[in-house]
C-alpha cells in the first residue's frame, strides 16, 4: 500500500452499500470476521462482493472489515502492509458478546494504493480470563497496470525467433493454467450477493460461437448437405446419413468461405470409417494441416437436464454457420427411431428444444462451458421443439476415446513457439505457447521482474491474437489462480475466475 496511505491511517471514500454476509474467520475463536470488497469504492452502485481468505484484490478496490463478537473480551486489529510497516485499525478494547464492529464504518472502505502484495489483517482477541489468540486474514493485493504495454505489444505481435536456449524457469510448473473451455460451470457458479446468486447469461452464444465455429465444417455429398466438426487430431465427426454411399466428400471451411474473391475451392475429405446403427461418420482431409480450431470433447456428466445448449449449423435454405439455442429436455438411453427410407437408428440420444432443421445434421452441440456434448442429428417433424442428438458418450465410443481419458491429470507438456529476452540476461522472460498443438499461439508467460517466476498468464483462447484473458499468480506459488476474464474481447473485464486448489480448473466466478 502507498505511503501516504500509511501516513494518513488509510484514505477512507464515503458510500452507502448493503451490508452483505460473507466468508471470513468462523466464530470459535470468539467473533466471526467478514470481509466485504468493492473495486469501484468511489460509485454508488459499485458491486460489493465477499473475500475469501488469500482471495485478491485490484488495486485501487477497497475493503471493509465486519466482525460479530461471540464472546465478552477484548479485541484489538492491525494491517500489515505489502510495502512494510504496520497500521493500527483498532486499538485494543472491550467488547460485549453479540455486539458488531464495522471498521472502517459501515459505509466506509479501506483503500488499495498501486502496491502489490500481501495485505494482512491481524486480529487480537482476549477473554475474560486473559487468554489471548492471533488470527490472520490476507488479502493478495495485485495491480493488473503491472502488465505495461510493452508486454501487450508482445502479445500483440508474435512474430519473435526460436532459438535453442536453456530456460532456468520451470515452464511445465508454470503451465498450469486454465483452459477458458474448460472453465467449470461459467454462468451457475457466479458468486457475487448482488446479483443474489443470480446466473449470468448474456454473451454465453456469441462466446461459443466465436471460440467454436471455425471448427465446424460444412459437407457436401453430391445432393446431401450437412455440418461436421474437427477433432484435435484434424478429423472430422459428422452425420452418417450425410455421407452414406460416399468413399468421398466435399469439406468447406468457414475461414475460406468468408475470403473475398472466393473461388469456391474444398478440402477433399475420405471416409474412414462410419456405424450405421449410431449414424455416424468419420472423415479424414488428405494434408490436413491441423491448423484449424477444434471441439473440446464434453462427457456424459457434462449433460444436465435443463441445460442451455448451443448449435451451430447450415440449415437448408437458411445461412452458413448459423447459431441456434435451447434446453436440454432429457436423455434417453438406446432410443430407436426410423428415418424416412428405411433405415433404422438405435442410439443413446439428447432431447432438446434447440432448433433443428435439415442441413444442421452432423454440427455439435455444446453446453455453457463450451464442451460437445452431442452431435445434431434429427427432428421430430410432426411434433414442436423435440429434437435430438446423439450424445457424447456414444461419440467417444465410436471414436475410441473412453472418457477417463480427458480426467486424466497427466497433461502434455505445451509447444513453445517463440520466446523473448527481454533484459538481455540470457533467460527467457516471455514465452509464447501452444498449448492444443495446433501451431496457432493461445499462451503467453510474462516475467514482469525477471526473477524467474512467470507472473502472468496471457490467454488467446480462440488463437485471434486478441486477449481474452489474464491469469495472475498472486501467492508467488508459479501457479495462476486469479484470472480476469475478457469473453466478449472488447478490452474490458466482463467475469472473475479464481482457481482456489490451484487444479488447473475455476472454481468460482464473481462478477465483481
Amino acid at each position: 500500500m502507498k505511503e501516504v496511505l500509511y501516513k494518513t491511517s488509510m484514505i477512507l471514500v464515503l458510500s452507502s452499500f448493503l451490508m452483505l454476509h460473507g466468508e471470513g474467520i468462523k466464530a470459535q475463536q470468539g467473533f466471526e470476521l467478514i470481509v466485504l470488497a468493492t473495486q469501484n469504492p468511489g460509485r454508488a452502485d459499485a458491486r460489493v462482493f465477499r473475500l475469501k481468505n488469500g482471495d485478491p484484490l485490484e488495486s485501487e478496490g477497497g475493503f471493509r472489515l465486519k466482525l460479530m463478537v461471540q464472546k465478552k473480551g477484548k479485541i484489538k486489529v492491525k494491517l500489515n502492509l505489502s510495502q512494510g510497516g504496520v497500521i493500527t485499525l483498532r486499538e485494543s478494547g472491550d467488547v460485549e458478546k453479540g455486539s458488531e464492529l464495522f471498521l472502517p464504518d459501515r459505509d466506509k472502505w479501506y483503500l488499495l494504493d498501486r502496491h502489490a502484495g500481501t495485505e494482512t489483517i491481524i486480529i487480537e482477541v482476549e477473554d475474560t480470563k486473559g487468554s489471548k489468540d492471533i488470527n490472520k486474514f490476507r488479502i493478495q493485493h495485485i495491480n493488473p497496470a503491472e502488465i505495461g504495454d510493452d508486454t501487450k505489444d508482445l502479445a500483440n505481435n508474435l512474430k519473435v525467433i526460436v532459438q535453442n536456449k536453456e530456460n532456468k524457469k520451470d515452464l511445465e510448473k508454470t503451465l498450469k493454467s486454465i483452459s477458458l473451455r474448460g472453465a467449470g460451470k461459467l454462468l451457475d457458479q457466479i458468486n457475487s450477493p448482488n446479483e443474489a446468486g443470480g446466473a449470468l447469461t448474456r454473451g454465453i452464444g456469441s462466446w461459443i460461437y466465436r471460440q467454436y465455429s471455425n471448427a465446424v465444417v460444412y459437407i457436401k455429398a453430391d445432393v446431401m448437405t450437412g455440418t461436421g466438426f474437427i477433432l484435435k487430431d484434424g478429423n472430422i465427426v459428422t452425420n452418417w446419413h450425410i455421407i452414406r454411399g460416399y468413399k468421398k466428400v466435399a469439406v468447406y471451411l468457414k475461414s475460406d468461405l468468408e475470403r473475398e474473391n472466393y473461388s469456391g475451392e474444398f478440402l477433399v475429405g475420405e471416409v474412414v470409417n462410419f456405424n450405421k446403427l449410431k449414424d455416424l461418420a468419420l472423415v479424414k482431409v488428405v494434408g490436413f494441416s491441423k491448423k484449424y480450431q477444434s471441439v473440446e470433447l464434453g462427457q456424459l456428466i457434462d449433460v444436465e437436464i435443463g441445460d442451455e445448449v448451443h448449435a451451430i449449423g447450415h440449415p437448408v435454405g437458411g445461412m452458413y454457420w448459423s447459431y441456434t439455442k435451447g434446453n436440454i429436455s432429457g436423455y434417453l438411453k438406446g432410443y430407436e427411431w426410423q428415418m424416412e427410407g428405411g433405415q433404422i437408428f438405435n442410439q443413446n440420444v439428447i432431447q432438446t428444444q434447440a432448433p433443428i432443421n435439415p442441413g444442421n445434421s452432423g454440427g455439435p452441440l455444446f453446453n455453457d462451458n463450451g464442451k460437445l456434448i452431442g452431435i445434431v442429428t434429427w427432428g421430430a417433424t410432426k411434433l414442436q421443439l423435440m429434437n435430438f442428438a446423439v450424445a457424447i458418450d456414444e461419440i467417444r465410443t465410436f471414436l475410441n476415446m473412453p472418457q477417463k481419458e480427458y480426467r486424466s491429470s497427466e497433461q502434455r507438456k505445451p509447444d513453445l513457439l517463440s520466446y523473448k529476452d527481454i533484459n538481455k540476461d540470457g533467460s527467457r522472460d516471455f514465452l509464447v505457447l501452444d498449448t492444443d498443438h495446433n501451431g496457432f499461439p493461445d499462451r503467453m508467460l510474462v516475467d514482469k521482474d525477471f526473477n524467474g517466476t512467470f507472473e502472468f498468464v496471457i490467454l488467446d483462447e480462440n488463437e485471434n491474437k486478441i486477449i481474452d484473458g489474464v491469469g495472475f499468480d498472486t501467492d508467488n506459488d508459479g501457479y495462476p489462480d486469479m484470472y480476469r476474464l475478457d469473453l466478449n474481447e472488447d478490452k474490458k473485464t466482463d467475469l472473475y475466475g479464481f482457481d482456489d486448489d490451484q487444479d488447473g480448473e475455476i472454481d468460482r466466478y464473481s462478477k465483481r
